[in-house]
């Protein structure tokens, strides 16, 4: 298997609406802008029917850029760098679509690499509650869109470098899921490739062997053919693990493995509740004519019941 590597990250957008749900972002924002060295580009979308509010949410801007800045001072201090080369800008637009809508019409004009979004999380259930706006984005964004849940624990200056150091990468054998590998492979080399573990993750679905299975005649006991379907199973995923191992050797990139056996989407969840500051890179299914996410059940769940980062990255092409 081979891919073409991108090239790395300059830009991404932070989409703000002024509440303070939204600058929940801000600490891990920074830990990505200083670790990745990528340019944070601030908006605040009026809509419409809202010429009179662009002048208040561009204040209100200027005034997120300069707190952000000096949180980026901050983890400067801690990393011990003299300087940090990032560049924070950012200014209000008035929207001639939805404010979902005029948030891709601006990352793509400002040649954004990503989005980055803060969504609605309640810690008490563990789950993602996805505001319109992020989920009409996610659903539409031709470019990957990494989402902070805004109730996961807060990176703190002190701990710099703690962030973005494991990536989890869920793949099932399709193209689909391998799509996000030349992201993964990008994100790995921008960070460093001492300072990140990378593990690619396969989940082989527990096989459903009845009783009176065709074998039933073999001299094997029903919890001896299942064992043994099941160590196939995994002798496989490797097989197919390894071939992708091998392409990130030839990077400069070493990266481990991980086979389970399990139900697909518990099993991701369950293996990244073990690590929760890691980031989880997933790739899902899109549609090349409209432009639109097509949630995967596993990307689904998997979505709506982790505290992780996750960075989400459509593909284009349909294939499972």
């Amino acid at each position: 298997m081979a891919w073409l590597s991108r090239q790395s990250y300059k830009n991404m957008l932070l989409p703000l609406d002024g509440s303070a749900l939204a600058e929940d972002v801000f600490p891990y924002a920074v830990q990505i802008a200083a670790q990745l060295t990528i340019n944070p580009y601030l908006l605040s979308i009026a809509g419409p029917g809202q010429p009179n509010t662009v002048n208040t949410r561009r204040q209100y801007i200027q005034g997120a850029v300069t707190r952000f800045k000096e949180k980026l001072e901050e983890a400067r201090q801690s990393m011990d760098l003299s300087t940090l080369p990032v560049e924070v800008s950012g200014d209000a637009a008035l929207g001639t679509y939805s404010p979902a809508e005029e948030i891709l019409v601006q990352a793509e004009n400002r040649q954004m690499d990503f989005i980055l979004m803060s969504t609605h999380g309640e810690s008490g259930i563990r789950r993602w509650i996805i505001g319109s706006i992020t989920d009409r984005v996610l659903r539409s964004a031709p470019m990957p869109v990494w989402l902070w849940r805004a109730s996961a624990p807060q990176p703190e200056p002190a701990l710099h470098g703690r962030w973005l150091r494991h990536i989890i990468v869920p793949l099932d054998g399709s193209t689909v899921a391998e799509h996000v590998l030349p992201q993964v492979e990008s994100l790995a080399k921008q960070r460093g490739v001492d300072s990140i573990e990378i593990t690619l993750l396969n989940v082989a679905e527990s096989p459903d062997i009845l009783a009176g299975y065709p074998e039933a005649d073999m001299e094997l006991t029903w919890q001896r053919h299942v064992a043994e379907k099941q160590a196939w199973m995994k002798r496989e995923a490797t097989k197919y693990l390894d071939g992708i191992v091998e392409r990130f050797k030839r990077s400069g990139i070493t990266v481990r493995k991980e086979v389970l056996i399990g139900k697909p989407s518990e099993s991701i969840i369950d293996f990244a509740g073990r690590d929760r500051e890691a980031l989880i890179a997933i790739g899902t299914h899109g549609q090349a004519g409209s432009k639109r996410w097509s949630y995967g059940t596993t990307t689904d769940r998997v979505l709506h019941a982790v505290h992780n980062p996750i960075f989400l990255v459509r593909s284009d092409d349909r294939a499972t």
